[in-house]
């Protein structure tokens, strides 16, 4: 029987030392490309989950007066440095310094097209946005049969910008930025062998220039529910398992690619930036940390709670940002839950000092 108890608390106490590493594992993530050396990465995105269970081992060993209880508490120090990234208690926000944009990011998941819910349309898109009025809109995942039946549902932005490329179905897919206010200039990053990609607009705004960037990168391309019945039958298990770890692998390489391309265009850009859109990981990762470089996240400016911008996911799964230059003032952020797509969108309201 002591034999049993032994070797039970000898596992249980292996698993604590693992998910501790883990956790440290995942701290690091944010400094290492994963184009160079992908595994931290992996740990990067399961930084909440391995935050959660972290705690809990560390407070059930102290409980039980274990030694083993230090390890599990020590990797949660460094924690504090990156829980404001996921967390948010509110924020006194001082009256603008000047009129407020507002702006929304939103990966519309092709209009669900092929979604039989009558939620998900085109034209419950477009009611739904023209509530929100947004003054800049930024769409990622946007799919369609022509481009006039986009402009007919958003006729209220008279410059837009399309980056799309036609599917073998004949469908236009990719991002399009809309503006109320002048678009003077706008270019691309088409990365190889992928639908993903940036498009970056120049809008003359109330006298100034600003560049914004609406960006897709990299997907991990997994259906979790297919993947989840896979595993659960033996014999493709192994099989599914590696299918999940390639499909990881390529999309962390991808990204660290991508957004080392885009963050060297945004530190040259001679306009006060707003990078925006689908990055497709967490904000401890290597693209949240490359891609923010100095720019402020309008979520730690003036968020609230623990927003998650993915749904179905766990608790704060967040991969979709509003980044802008310090000479933006945030005055509001907002990540409603509405129903429309698998992401929520992303509306903030900027106002630009100094003007």
């Amino acid at each position: 029987m002591k034999f049993i108890q032994h070797f039970i608390g000898y596992i249980l106490k292996t698993i604590s030392v693992i998910i501790a590493i883990g956790l440290l594992l995942s701290y690091i993530s944010v400094y290492i490309s994963p184009a160079k050396f992908w595994l931290p990465a992996f740990f990067g995105l399961f930084f909440m989950p391995l935050l959660v269970l972290n705690f809990l081992l560390g407070i059930a060993w102290a409980l039980l007066r274990r030694k083993i209880a230090w390890v599990n508490l020590i990797a949660l120090l460094p924690a504090i440095l990156y829980l404001f990234l996921f967390i948010q208690v509110g924020h006194n926000m001082p009256e603008p310094s000047g009129s407020a944009t507002k702006l929304m990011s939103y990966n519309v998941h092709l209009f669900s097209l092929w979604d039989n819910n009558r939620n998900h349309s085109l034209p419950n898109f477009s009611k739904y946005i023209k509530e929100e009025n947004p003054d800049i809109l930024c769409l990622q995942e946007m799919a369609t049969t022509d481009t006039l039946t986009v402009n007919q549902a958003f006729s209220q932005y008279p410059y837009r910008y399309y980056c799309c490329s036609k599917r073998k179905n004949g469908l236009l897919f990719g991002n399009v930025t809309f503006s109320k206010y002048p678009i003077v200039n706008a270019g691309e990053f088409l990365f190889s062998e992928t639908s993903n990609r940036c498009v970056y607009t120049d809008i003359v705004m109330r006298g100034d220039t600003i560049r914004v960037y609406n960006n897709h990168l990299q997907s991990i391309s997994l259906n979790l529910e297919r993947t989840a019945l896979r595993i659960r039958k033996e014999e493709l298990r192994n099989e599914e398992l590696r299918q999940v770890t390639i499909k990881l692998r390529t999309a962390f390489m991808k990204r660290a690619q991508q957004v080392d391309i885009i963050s060297a265009h945004i530190t040259s850009s001679p306009y006060p930036a707003i990078v925006c859109g689908d990055f497709n990981d967490t904000p401890v990762s290597y693209t949240y940390r490359k891609m923010k470089g100095k720019l402020n996240d309008c979520f730690t400016k003036a968020g609230r709670g623990m927003p998650s911008t993915y749904r179905g996911f766990w608790p704060a799964f967040r991969i979709d940002y509003i980044l802008c230059a310090p000479s933006f003032q945030t005055v509001s952020y907002q990540v409603p839950k509405v129903n429309y797509s698998d992401h929520y969108p992303v509306i903030v309201q900027l106002s630009q000092q100094n003007q």
